[in-house]
């Protein structure tokens, strides 16, 4: 199999049929697993992953369905691969609000910011409304942008939960929270020293082997030139 974003002239001929084909089931994926909303950057790449490979296993069951011959040239999704594309389509779908909502006579002005600078008016066309959407991807799309501050949400809400535990107990959490990042840091720093000091070591090995070849293979060519 190819991968996918791996030979650029590959990647423009074939991107156009790999967006149509996988669009709906990415934003399915994504719905199902909210990778960008994932609180550390391994915990969303393995998301994206995740999806790319459930996406990989979607082409391979329409392909065979097609012709099995043909499966060497089935591109392989990479996570970066679906990341970037769906980006790509929330930002196109975000574009086009304004003027959908303009089109349909659309007006949220009921929840526009107060404090914007903008006219409540202007500031309402921006928002997308579910309800006036019929086909499933603009659907999702419009659920993904009103979660888009989600994980944001739920940091507040468990700091604040754990703000209003603290003080009901009489918890002094900021001298405990003070502790506990002292020695994590202290630990995390140990370690980080331990895998540099193992990386160094690998290398001094690796340079001692090459070092050694090289010097058999100069006595060897000595002997060689000895014996002429």
């Amino acid at each position: 199999m190819k991968l996918f974003g791996s030979n650029q002239s590959f990647f423009d001929q074939e991107r156009k049929r790999v967006e149509k084909l996988i669009k709906t089931p990415l934003l399915e994926l994504v719905l199902e697993y909210l990778p960008h909303l994932q609180l550390t950057v391994q915990e969303q790449d393995d998301c994206w992953e995740i999806i790319a490979i459930k996406l990989n296993d979607i082409q391979f069951k329409e392909k065979i369905k097609q012709n099995i011959k043909d499966m060497e040239e089935l591109p392989t999704l990479s996570g970066a691969f679906v990341k970037e594309l769906f980006f790509t389509i929330m930002k196109e779908f975000q574009k086009a609000v304004y003027y959908f909502n303009m089109e349909n006579k659309i007006y949220r002005a009921e929840i526009a910011n107060p404090h914007s600078q903008q006219s409540t008016m202007f500031f309402a066309f921006q928002l997308p409304v579910k309800d006036a959407y019929t086909e499933r991807d603009d659907i999702i799309c419009c659920e993904l942008f009103y979660l888009k501050a989600l994980d944001v949400e739920t940091k507040a809400k468990l700091a604040k939960e754990r703000f209003y535990n603290n003080v009901k107990n009489g918890v002094d959490f900021t001298k405990q929270e003070l502790e506990r990042t002292k020695v994590d840091s202290d630990s995390g720093r140990l370690n980080e020293a331990l895998e540099e000091l193992k990386r160094l070591h690998k290398k001094i090995e690796n340079l001692d082997r090459e070092n050694k070849r090289l010097m058999e293979l100069n006595q060897s060519l000595l002997e060689d030139m000895n014996r002429h």
